[in-house]
Parts: structure tokens; C-alpha cells; sequence
């Protein structure tokens, strides 16, 4: 088992058979992380076959044809549970930094207070009443 297949984010296997030692390591490596398959993907990592399992069966040929590990459930024990099974760390997402956030939010106050101030000059220069008269003057 190369050590590049094993330091996947996902390690993913297949498993043909019924038997009880297969579903003993798929339950195993299922506690360590690994991903189980129904189907052979191009993601699968290896093939844990059964005995019982004919060596001519579609999905075995394919896997030797990819060049993915065919594993009987013994050799897959002592091969799968024995190698380390890294998980992808979570990076965390980066924070934005506190000091861009406080001067964007002054600098918005900052242009909401230059409006309200030129809209109250520009309010003074109309007039402050109307009479009767200078409507009717501008009859």
C-alpha cells in the first residue's frame, strides 16, 4: 500500500464478500475514518475481497487493470488497520482583521455625518416661510 494513497483526505475502500472477518475490518477501518464503497471508483484506494470471491469476478479485473490493492480481509488487517490513516485537518477560515473593520466603520460615519452637514447648509439657503403675498406675486 503506497503511503500517497494513505495521506488522502478520504481514504476509500471496496469490499466484496460477505463473510464475518470482512465485515469485521470494514467496521474497523470505519472507525479509523476510512470510507467505505459500494461501487469501484476512481477514488477507491483498495479492494478487500473475500475468498469466496472468484478471482474472474468484473469488479477484481477491474482493479487489477486500475492498479488498485486486492486485499483479502486478513492481509487487509494486518496492511490497512496497521497504516495510519491521516484525516484532513479543517483549516480555519481566515477573520477578518479588527482594525480594517473599525477604520471602514468610521470612515462610513465619517461620509453619513459630511452628508448630513452639507444638507443642512444646503437647507439654509431656501427660504425659512412663505408669505401670502410672495405666492401671489409670482402670479
Amino acid at each position: 500500500m503506497s503511503s500517497h494513497k494513505m495521506r488522502s483526505a478520504e481514504f476509500q475502500v471496496h469490499y466484496l464478500g460477505s463473510s464475518a472477518d470482512l465485515a469485521a475490518v470494514r467496521r474497523s477501518l470505519e472507525a479509523r475514518g476510512v470510507v467505505s464503497r459500494s461501487r469501484l471508483t476512481p477514488g477507491v484506494a483498495a479492494v478487500v475481497a473475500d475468498v469466496s470471491v472468484p478471482l474472474d469476478h468484473p469488479t477484481l479485473v477491474a482493479a487489477r487493470e486500475l492498479g488498485i490493492d486486492i486485499l483479502a480481509p486478513e492481509a487487509a488487517i494486518d496492511t490497512l488497520l496497521a497504516a495510519r490513516v491521516q484525516r484532513q485537518r479543517l483549516i480555519p477560515l481566515p477573520v477578518a482583521s479588527t482594525p480594517l473593520i473599525t477604520i471602514t466603520v468610521l470612515a462610513l460615519i465619517g461620509v453619513i455625518a459630511l452628508l448630513g452637514y452639507v444638507g443642512a447648509l444646503a437647507n439654509t439657503s431656501l427660504p425659512s416661510q412663505t408669505t401670502i403675498q410672495q405666492v401671489s406675486d409670482t402670479r
